[in-house]
């Protein structure tokens, strides 16, 4: 009987309870076949959960670079050209010609670096950076747990509702191949009409346990 279960297992895992998983691979067929460790890979792949706790870390480290590089040199520089077409000239009783003064072409060019040398409040905030990412790293690793032992409590379950299903199945045939061997006897005169009553009562009472048995198999798949 575990063998029929472990190969139950094995080929009907249903969409179901990991249907959120397996929704953007599986499209044409109803079920996949997956294991244990097929469905972790699957959930900690997909799950949506993950993947956000995982780029907040990404993101708290951008942060943190950001801050850092504050604590940088910042060196700045820019320069200038100008080029006169024709220079001002001045009429003037001294020369017959008009003087021309001022230059045809000007260069400036400056240059400025700075360091924060103190700056308390950005170091506290790369520290607090820091803690930022040890906590996102904790959420994430918290989310994975949770995905982990979700994962594994509903394929067990399945496997639980399974073994108890077979249970009750094997228990329903007993009563049945019971109530059948009653019932012969009872045509031939050997046993009473009240022993084949109780049989008969016997098998009805397993019915609804099956029923529910396998409503618990579709539950938990």
């Amino acid at each position: 009987m575990r063998k029929i279960t472990e190969f139950k297992m094995m080929t009907t895992v249903a969409l179901g309870v990991l249907s959120f998983f397996f929704s953007g691979r599986v499209k044409a067929q109803d079920s996949i076949q997956v294991n244990l460790e097929q469905a972790l890979e699957i959930a900690l792949s997909d799950n949506p959960t993950v993947k956000v706790a995982e780029n907040t870390i990404e993101l708290k480290k951008f942060v943190k670079y950001e801050n850092i590089g504050s604590l940088l040199p910042n060196i700045s520089a820019n320069g200038s050209l100008s080029h006169a077409i024709e220079l001002q000239k001045v009429k003037t009783s001294f020369a017959p010609q008009p003087v021309a003064f001022g230059q045809r072409n000007s260069i400036s060019a400056n240059m400025s670096l700075s360091l924060p040398l103190i700056a308390p409040q950005l170091w506290k905030t790369i520290q607090l950076n820091q803690e930022d990412i040890k906590l996102a790293f904790e959420t994430a690793r918290s989310s994975k747990i949770d995905m982990i032992n979700q994962v594994k409590s509903a394929y067990y379950s399945l496997l639980l509702a399974q073994d108890a299903y077979q249970t009750l199945l094997i228990g329903y045939q007993n009563a049945e191949l019971n109530a059948k061997t009653v019932t012969d006897k009872f045509n031939q005169g050997l046993v009473s009409e009240y022993d084949k009553l109780v049989a008969d009562v016997q098998l009805r009472n397993q019915k609804p346990q099956v029923v529910n048995g396998l409503n618990a198999v579709n539950l938990a798949t």
